[in-house]
């Protein structure tokens, strides 16, 4: 493999964050997997441990600019560079819309599009 990419996924905790955290690795990419669930990062670390790529995880809320920012700056210290971000990161609250509180419709947007 020529040299390997330095890949940021937020949302790799779960589902198609944590596929591609795991599918990268196997490909021996370096992967910064992020999420806000520390266990299951840890797990997905264990999981990697015998792939041919790196995987670091690194918890964070995305909601967070502050902690976005010093994920990033983690990262480029670690690894020096950035080289493919995946936004993965996201969430479904799915009360109907007569009850649904207005706060779950802004953190849906917070994740999801913000």
């Amino acid at each position: 493999m020529e040299t390997p990419l330095r890949i940021w996924i937020t949302g790799a905790s779960s589902g198609i964050g944590r596929a591609c955290a795991i599918a990268l690795s196997a490909a021996g990419h370096r992967v910064w997997a992020s999420a806000r669930s520390l266990d299951q990062l840890e797990s997905l670390s264990i999981e990697t441990a015998h792939l041919e790529g790196e995987l670091f995880a690194h918890p964070v809320d995305v909601t967070a600019p502050e902690q976005v920012s010093a994920c990033a700056k983690a990262m480029v210290e670690t690894w020096g560079g950035i080289d493919v971000v995946i936004p993965n990161a996201g969430m479904g609250l799915f009360n109907p819309l007569q009850v649904a509180p207005l706060d779950e419709w802004h953190a849906m947007v917070e994740v999801n599009v913000s």
